[in-house]
């Protein structure tokens, strides 16, 4: 297996991954809107003030996903590490990094209006992120850890 050939298998994977984690996301927003009805639940995002945060996480995690998938590939197939444990914490690099890029557009919006802005737009995201993705980021973290390996052997 050569390092190339790793980190596209990698980087395949992870926005495969990504794809998943963000349909995930998408479907807990919209559980958590269906009390006003089936059709604003599934357009949750429109009545949202930050608009602006979600394209760019949304942006920020599918490069997020494609850099550390590179990074998991080279890792798993090359460096010879655990799949799973490799899935996962590449999984939480990328939702950190794309929960922070996307937070950066909240602090700079509210910068001189909001007293507690790092707080109200850096710690509260990640927490909320963390808390509600803990779950879903082991679940595909270990299937994108295995799912390389998978790949790998196909190849």
């Amino acid at each position: 297996m050569d390092t190339t050939l790793a980190k596209k298998i990698g980087s395949k994977q992870a926005l495969k991954g990504v794809v998943a984690g963000l349909t995930i996301a998408y479907l807990i927003m919209m559980w958590f809107s269906q009390g006003f009805g089936f059709l604003y639940a599934l357009l949750w995002f429109k009545n949202v003030d930050y608009k602006y945060n979600l394209i760019v996480g949304v942006i920020a995690i599918l490069f997020a996903g494609y850099f550390f998938g590179q990074r998991a590939g080279l890792d798993i197939l090359i460096k010879n590490k655990n799949k799973f444990w490799t899935g996962v914490r590449y999984g939480f690099l990328t939702v950190l990094a794309g929960t922070v890029i996307a937070s950066l557009v909240g602090i700079f919006q509210n910068i001189g209006v909001d007293d507690k802005v790092f707080f109200n737009y850096m710690v509260k995201p990640l927490f909320w992120v963390a808390f509600f993705g803990l779950i879903p980021i082991i679940i595909v973290g270990l299937w994108f850890g295995n799912s390389i390996v998978r790949q790998a052997h196909r190849t």
